[in-house]
C-alpha cells in the first residue's frame, strides 16, 4: 500500500482523547447502547477508524458496501479499448478505501497472469495452471474477492472484535452482443478456479505477507462494524458523519478515471504445429489463443447475523434500519446484469450481521484508557524491533514470524509504524495461529524442492525434460531464477 490511514488524529476528533499511539477499537455500552473508540493491543480487535467512517457513510447513504470496477469501455474490443474506474458510490473515487479496493484488484490480475512474485511458493498463477492441464484455448474469466464468514464477537471488556475470513471465486465469461456474461458452468478443473481455490487457501497468508491484501481485509472488517452498527441500531455519534462527510470533502480528485488496457491482464500464446519433423506452413500450421482475466471483490455480509441479539434502542434521527438493499438477496453477478463489476464489490447483503458472538471467559479484555499501556504503546513499531531482537519469544513462535515476514515475497515491514503485527495465539484465535503455521509450513516444504531446482538448473541440466518436470516460472522467480525456455 502506498498510502495508510493513519488513526490517531481521527480518535480524538471522535471521543478518544488523548488520541492513542498504536491501533483503535470499538466498546459497546450495553445501558445506553452506545459505541465509543478506545486504545488496543489486540491486532484482531483493531478498527482503521478512516476505513470505518467511510463504510458507514456507505451504508447510510446506499444501503450497501463500496463497489469498485474496472470496466472496458467498449466491451466488443476488449484487447485494445481503455478502462475506466467506477466507484460505487461515485464519492469514493481517491479516497483511502476506493484506493485499497483499486490496487487489490489490481494485484489480483498480476498474481492471476503470472506477471508477480507469487507470495507463497507453492501457488501457481492461472496460465502456470493452463500449461499444466493442456486447457490453452481461447477462453476469458474472471475472479473475485469473497467473505467466506462474518461476525461480530465480544470480549469481557465488551470491545467488539470484527472477524471474517475471505477467499476468491471465479468464473468463466463467454462473449456476447451485450459483452461479457458469465457462462453458464465453470468447469471444476479450469484453470480460473484451481487458482481461486490456492488462494483462497493461502489468503491468510497472503494477507500477512501482502500490505494490500491486509487492507483490503481491514477495509472488509469495518464493512462488517458498519453492518453490525447499522443493523443493531446502536447509537452512533452523528459526529462520526460529519467526519466522513469531511474525509470525502477533502479528497482530491483522481487525475484520470480511465487507464490503458491492463498489459497483464491478458496473456496470447502462440504455438507453431511440427509434423513428422517437418515445420508446417507458418500461417497456416500456427495457433494462438487468447485468455483474459477480470477481478473483483464481493463481500456479501447479508447472510451474517451481526447485529445486538438483545433489541436496542436507536437514537432518534440516526435509526437507518436494516440495511440491506430494497429487494430480496439481489445476486451481484447475475447473467447479463447491468451491475456486473470486474474489479471489487464489498456486498454484504446476503450476511445478516445484526447479532455479536460472545466470547466472555475465553477472549480477556481487549481495550484501555487514556493512559494505559495499549494507549500508549505502538504496537507495529515494537513487533518491529522484535524481529531483530526475539527477546522472551518461543522458539517455535519466532520461526513461524521470521518465515512469514522475512521472506522476499513479503513487503508488509515497509509499513513501519503502521505495521499491524497477526493475532496472538490466544485460545479465541488458535485456528488462525495454527492455520497459518500449517500454511508456512508447506511453504517451506515447496521452496526448499523449488531451491533445489535452481541448483539443478545452474549446473548446466537445461535441457526441455527438465523443464516438464520443475516448478512454474512464476515459482522460479521467487528465487531470482529466469527459466531458460
Amino acid at each position: 500500500m502506498t498510502s495508510i490511514p493513519q488513526c490517531g488524529r481521527l480518535a480524538e476528533r471522535m471521543g478518544c482523547r488523548p488520541a492513542p499511539q498504536g491501533l483503535c477499537c470499538l466498546v459497546l455500552d450495553e445501558a445506553s447502547k452506545t459505541v465509543k473508540v478506545a486504545a488496543t493491543l489486540e491486532p484482531s480487535c483493531a478498527v482503521n477508524l478512516e476505513y470505518l467512517l467511510l463504510a458507514l457513510k456507505v451504508r447510510k447513504t446506499a444501503c450497501r458496501e463500496p463497489l469498485f470496477s474496472l470496466d472496458p469501455t467498449d466491451p466488443q474490443n476488449l484487447e485494445t479499448c481503455p478502462q475506466k474506474k467506477v466507484y460505487e458510490p461515485s464519492w469514493l473515487a481517491g479516497t483511502s478505501a476506493g484506493d485499497v479496493m483499486f490496487q487489490a484488484d489490481y494485484f489480483l490480475k498480476e498474481l492471476a497472469l503470472g506477471e508477480y512474485s507469487m507470495p507463497v511458493v507453492g501457488m501457481n498463477s492461472v496460465f502456470d495452471y493452463s500449461e499444466m492441464t493442456g486447457k490453452e484455448n481461447s477462453w476469458a474469466g474472471r475472479e473475485w474477492f469473497v467473505v467466506k464468514k462474518a461476525e461480530v464477537r465480544m470480549a469481557e471488556d465488551n470491545t467488539l472484535i470484527p472477524h471474517v475470513k475471505m477467499g476468491v471465486e471465479a468464473r468463466e465469461q463467454i462473449l456476447t452482443k451485450n459483452g461479457l456474461e458469465d457462462a453458464p458452468v465453470t468447469a471444476p478443473h479450469h484453470p480460473l478456479k484451481k487458482f481461486a481455490e490456492a488462494f483462497t487457501r493461502n489468503f491468510d497468508l497472503v494477507a500477512e505477507r501482502k500490505s494490500v491484501i491486509f487492507h483490503l481485509r481491514e477495509l472488509a472488517k469495518a464493512s462488517v462494524m458498519a453492518k453490525y452498527l447499522v443493523d443493531s441500531k446502536a447509537k452512533v455519534d452523528p459526529s462520526w458523519y460529519g467526519l466522513a462527510e469531511e474525509i470525502v470533502r477533502k479528497t482530491t480528485p483522481e487525475a484520470h478515471t480511465e487507464i490503458p488496457q491492463l498489459w497483464m491482464n491478458m496473456r496470447g500464446n502462440t504455438r507453431i504445429k511440427l509434423k513428422n519433423g517437418r515445420l508446417i506452413d507458418m500461417v497456416t500450421g500456427g495457433q494462438s489463443s487468447l485468455q483474459a482475466i477480470y477481478g473483483g471483490v464481493e463481500f456479501g455480509l447479508d447472510r451474517f447475523e451481526l447485529s445486538q441479539r438483545h433489541a436496542l434502542q436507536g437514537q432518534p434521527g440516526m435509526q437507518l434500519g436494516q440495511s440491506g438493499r430494497p429487494m430480496f438477496m439481489p445476486q451481484r453477478f447475475q447473467l447479463g446484469q447491468r451491475e456486473m463489476p470486474q474489479g471489487v464489490d464489498l456486498n454484504l447483503d446476503k450476511f445478516a450481521l445484526d447479532t455479536e458472538e460472545r466470547f466472555k471467559g475465553r477472549l480477556p479484555p481487549c481495550s484501555g484508557g487514556p493512559n494505559s499501556l495499549e494507549a500508549r504503546t505502538t504496537l507495529g513499531k515494537a513487533f518491529l524491533h522484535s524481529l531483530q531482537q526475539r527477546p522472551g519469544v518461543k522458539p517455535e513462535d519466532q520461526k513461524l514470524i521470521l518465515s512469514i515476514f522475512t521472506v522476499p515475497q513479503c513487503d508488509r515491514t515497509q509499513e513501519a509504524d503502521l505495521f499491524i503485527p497477526p493475532d496472538p495465539p490466544l485460545e479465541a484465535n488458535a485456528g488462525y495461529t495454527t492455520k497459518l503455521r500449517n500454511l508456512v509450513g508447506e511453504d517451506m516444504s515447496v521452496g526448499s524442492s523449488a531451491l533445489v531446482y535452481c541448483v539443478f538448473l545452474h549446473k548446466g541440466n537445461q535441457h526441455e525434460s527438465t523443464q516438464r518436470r520443475g516448478p512454474p516460472q512464476s515459482q522460479l522467480r521467487v528465487f531470482g531464477v529466469a527459466s531458460p525456455w
